[in-house]
């Protein structure tokens, strides 16, 4: 059996501290990766200062930005520069267990057609604002509809995904974002994430297009990483209209609503989601643009054939918004 090697690769800005704690975890894995690739985006916290001290002691590969690009184009910067069969993005604020880079490998030795492999996370701290819990609120309710069909009917009605999406675990949307690894041919040929989606449902979006091209997403629980600051946001309002406008364009895109509950959940949310932009733009008015995020979603996923066009268009707001996030989480 082909022995494959592990790049880690990391993405960061303005994180030193969890940093810091990220690198300790991977330093110490059961599995040496080929090599440990961090690419700072134009931080100015003292991480350049960091990761150049580590680079001279030979334990890092260093890659420093001079302007912030966003997270997606930066881990696509990351992917570029690695020579690993298997590339394993890890956010800055994740902390591994011991065996998780060896469980990741071993996930992929499992069926030749895995392609992206996940593990569980275990949110130490959650910073998530409530704004976004009342966002959420027809997801949980679908979600416990989808808990009394199993009790009863024993049958789970099938959310945005067949329940077969994930391969070898039925029943998951995808694998998070914060702890992913794909094998480097399949990300190529899949052209690396999709620009326009920028910092929210990129994970979800690729996921999608893997899945679509015929191989599997496979989440294994025993790969633990632990998040230090799940659900970190300064801006609440353009959390909001990445939300609303992702979620309408990689649905749309990959046409992924089948059936009427399926339709049903998401009319609901973006409905909701509309309303509460309204309301909260009465404290905020940079809120309503969230409304104009749907349109905007709907908008771009009916031009497949002007990606790269579209991709010029946005990337500069992209940025922009991804600056101001903390976290994407």
């Amino acid at each position: 059996m082909k022995t494959l090697s592990l790049s880690v690769l990391i993405p960061t800005r303005n994180r030193k501290k969890t940093l810091k704690k990220c690198l300790e975890s991977v330093f110490v894995q059961s599995l040496k990766p080929l090599e440990i690739i961090v690419s700072d985006d134009a931080s100015g916290d003292g991480t350049v200062q960091y990761l150049k001290k580590l680079a001279k002691q030979n334990k890092i590969k260093p890659i420093f930005l001079k302007e912030n690009v966003g997270m997606v184009s930066n881990k696509d910067s990351l992917a570029s520069r690695a020579r690993g069969d298997i590339l394993c993005f890890i956010d800055d604020d994740i902390v591994l267990d011991r065996n998780y880079l060896e469980t990741v490998r071993n996930a992929f030795r499992l069926d030749p057609k895995i392609a992206i492999v996940g593990g569980r996370v275990i949110e130490e701290k959650r910073f998530e604002f409530w704004e976004k819990r009342l966002l959420y609120l027809p997801s949980v309710a679908a979600d416990h509809f989808r808990n009394i069909c199993q009790r009863i009917f024993g049958k789970r009605p099938p959310v945005f995904f067949v329940d077969q999406a994930c391969g070898l675990e039925p029943g998951r949307v995808g694998v998070y974002g914060n702890n992913l690894a794909i094998k480097r041919d399949v990300f190529n040929s899949l052209g690396g994430r999709d620009q326009i989606v920028g910092s929210a449902y990129e994970d979800i979006e690729l996921c999608l297009r893997a899945y679509r091209s015929g191989y599997k997403i496979y989440r294994d629980s025993n790969a633990i990483a632990h998040e230090l600051e799940s659900g970190k946001c300064n801006d609440a309002d353009i959390k909001y209209y990445l939300e609303l406008r992702n979620r309408v364009y990689v649905y749309l895109k990959h046409d992924v609503l089948k059936n009427f509950f399926q339709k049903f959940v998401f009319g609901i949310q973006l409905i909701w989601g509309a309303f509460l932009a309204i309301i909260f733009s009465f404290k905020n008015p940079r809120f309503i643009r969230a409304v104009w995020g749907i349109f905007e979603g709907f908008k771009l996923s009916r031009r497949p054939g002007s990606r790269n066009l579209i991709n010029a268009k946005i990337q500069h707001l992209n940025s922009n918004l991804n600056g101001r996030l903390t976290s994407t989480k």
